[in-house]
């Protein structure tokens, strides 16, 4: 843009005066098709400046738009973090839950060991008892069986 002010300068104070003579006139003295050269040139630096201030301000609503959905999007991002930290509350570590589980896992075998001796202690005095009573019906099957012989 500083080039262009520079050009336009150079151009208006070095071009300009050698045609300040009637260069609006032709041979034939009308003036309908030409132009002041300096006319010409503010013209077009005017049209490239509509244009340029043109293009920023695109860019600049470009650049607005650009940011507001960025915002968006951050934004969506933060609550998906919210959710994700919520969510996370839910869980517990791993170093937590595999010393819990330890814990009950030993307290399982110990209470299946206590199972399996309380088991073996009921078949062992089942079977003692079922060998008292069987011993007494043989003793007592003897002692009728004597007992009925004398008679």
């Amino acid at each position: 843009m500083l080039k262009l002010a520079m050009l336009w300068f150079f151009i208006v104070l070095t071009v300009t005066p050698c045609f300040a003579v009637e260069p609006t006139q032709n041979i034939s003295g009308s003036r309908e098709n030409y132009v002041l050269l300096r006319e010409y040139i503010d013209r077009l630096m005017t049209e490239k400046d509509k244009y340029y201030d043109l293009c920023f301000k695109n860019a600049s609503r470009a650049l607005d738009l650009s940011k507001s959905e960025l915002d968006r999007r951050l934004e969506e991002l933060n609550e998906l973090r919210k959710s994700v930290e919520k969510d996370r509350i839910q869980f517990v570590k791993v170093e937590s839950f595999n010393y819990k589980t330890e814990a009950i896992e030993h307290s399982i075998s110990s209470l299946d060991k206590r199972i399996t001796v309380i088991e073996t202690r009921i078949i062992t005095w089942i079977g003692s008892i079922g060998a008292f009573f069987l011993i007494i019906q043989v003793v007592l099957w003897i002692w009728f069986k004597k007992r009925n012989s004398r008679k």
